[in-house]
C-alpha cells in the first residue's frame, strides 16, 4: 500500500513540477502559450492524485492543454494582450512620397521626398520604372530605404 501511495505521490509531484516549469516559462516569455500547458499539468496532477493510470494523465494533459490553447488563445490575443504600438518608422507606411530622382528597374535606388526629407527609394515591383514627379505610396521600409508602389502618373 505504501509503495502504491508513493507512486501516486511521485506522479503528482511530476505534474506539479511540469506545471511550475510552464508557469516560469510563461513569465519569462509572456506569450500566453505555456500557461495552458500549466493548467493541463495541474489537471493531470489532480488525476494522478485520485489514482488514474499514467496514460490517462498524459491524455488529460494534452487534451486539456490543446483545447484551452485552441479556444482561449484567440480571445486572449484579441482582448487581453496589449496592441502593438506603431513606431515612428511604422507611421510612414501608407504615406505618399513624390519621386525626385528616377527609380530604375531591378532594384536601382531612386530618391523621393517624404515629410520634407529625402529618402532612398526602391520600387515594390522590381520591374517598375518610376519617373520624377510621380506619386507613390510607401508599402514598407527595408533597411534605410522606402519600398513604394506607384499611385499615379503626372
Amino acid at each position: 500500500m505504501n509503495q502504491l501511495l508513493s507512486i501516486f505521490s511521485q506522479q503528482v509531484l511530476f505534474w506539479l513540477v511540469i506545471m511550475f516549469a510552464m508557469i516560469v516559462l510563461e513569465i519569462i516569455t509572456v506569450g500566453l502559450v505555456t500557461i495552458w500547458f500549466a493548467i493541463g499539468a495541474a489537471t493531470s496532477a489532480v488525476f494522478a492524485g485520485i489514482g488514474a493510470p499514467l496514460y490517462v494523465q498524459v491524455i488529460v494533459f494534452f487534451v486539456v492543454s490543446i483545447i484551452l490553447l485552441i479556444f482561449t488563445k484567440p480571445f486572449m490575443d484579441k482582448y487581453v494582450v496589449t496592441k502593438k504600438v506603431a513606431t515612428n518608422i511604422d507611421s510612414i507606411i501608407g504615406e505618399k512620397v513624390e519621386i525626385t530622382q528616377k527609380i530604375e528597374p531591378f532594384g536601382k535606388v531612386g530618391v523621393g521626398n517624404l515629410q520634407g526629407k529625402e529618402w532612398s527609394i526602391i520600387a515594390d515591383d522590381p520591374k517598375d520604372e518610376i519617373d520624377v514627379g510621380e506619386i507613390c505610396e510607401v508599402v514598407r521600409v527595408q533597411g534605410v530605404k522606402l519600398v513604394v508602389k506607384r499611385l499615379e502618373k503626372r
